[in-house]
């Protein structure tokens, strides 16, 4: 779509959205642009996500139980994506792809049948029913864990959290009148979403937040006094109690004495731990309205 075809919203200062993709050879120190394939079991061409900006992406591994090369499991690698901007989805997109990466060589596909190589990208869902929705800036990781003496059962999910949103009709009805008459189109969101990578399905996160910390404090006399926490000075031996809350506005949480992440976009994400294991995020911005 060229400049002047664009809405005035959606004009830049002569920056261009890229839809290249390119791998880097760590130990060879070397660029290599990919030049992408099509998958000819799903399409009959090349099919690839629109230019974009602000999307999410992690790195997901698959094993294939009906797959084997040399009798053993195959194991594919995919680049996982959702969403960002886009001029091809007149703001942002709600879109998930992936992006298989082909690994190993060719001569090692199993001979006599059809075999997906990978180097392609491979459209799941576009569902503006129930999903994270239209939206930006925001971070996903990849979360996988095999049953063992950790784990009573095999998880494979993908997390997605914050990020800016579009904001719909059919979201303002699911507000707060007050909330509803305040907010614009374009909203900084904290809320908690993942996506199952068997059934290819989103699921909204219940979540919990800190409502209240306390601190047994001993005097001399062997008199025990209980003092409140802030966040911020919480030690392992304090004790708190937790009330469950989805998204809300920060009055509101103020309002309740809830703890929970702000409403940010441009963040970072990572997983950690096992077998307990944490979503960290750090930093971003965050406004209660983008625009208004």
């Amino acid at each position: 779509m060229p400049p002047e075809a664009r809405p005035v919203n959606l004009r830049n200062c002569g920056e261009e959205i890229l839809a290249d993709l390119w791998r880097y050879h760590i130990q060879r120190n070397v660029w290599t642009y990919i030049k992408i394939d099509y998958n000819t079991q799903v399409y009959a061409s090349i099919k690839a996500p629109s230019a974009r900006y602000g999307m999410a992406g992690t790195y997901v591994q698959i094993t294939s139980t009906e797959e084997t090369i040399q009798d053993e499991p195959f194991v594919r690698k995919y680049l996982y994506m959702y969403g960002g901007f886009s001029y091809e989805c007149t703001t942002a997109c709600y879109d998930i792809w992936r992006y298989e990466i082909p690994y190993f060589p060719l001569s090692m596909t199993p001979q006599g049948r059809t075999f997906n190589p990978g180097n392609h990208w491979e459209q799941l869902q576009e569902d503006s029913t129930y999903g994270p929705g239209r939206r930006w800036k925001m971070v996903m990781v990849s979360y996988q864990r095999q049953k063992d003496e950790f784990n009573d059962r095999e998880e494979n999910y993908i997390y997605l959290f914050g990020g800016i949103k579009i904001i719909n009709l059919f979201d303002k009805e699911e507000m707060r009148e007050e909330e509803a008459q305040n907010t614009t189109s374009y909203v900084f969101m904290s809320d908690l979403w993942r996506y199952d990578l068997l059934s290819n399905q989103w699921e909204e996160v219940e979540v919990y937040g800190i409502s209240e910390i306390t601190r047994n404090l001993y005097l001399w006399n062997g008199t025990r006094v209980t003092m409140d926490v802030e966040t911020k000075d919480r030690l392992a031996e304090d004790k708190n109690r937790t009330k469950v809350e989805q998204q809300t506005t920060p009055e509101r949480d103020r309002e309740l004495g809830i703890r929970l992440p702000m409403r940010r976009g441009g963040h970072m994400m990572t997983i950690v731990g096992n077998p307990v294991d944490y979503l960290i995020i750090f930093g971003g911005t965050s406004v209660e309205y983008l625009f208004g």
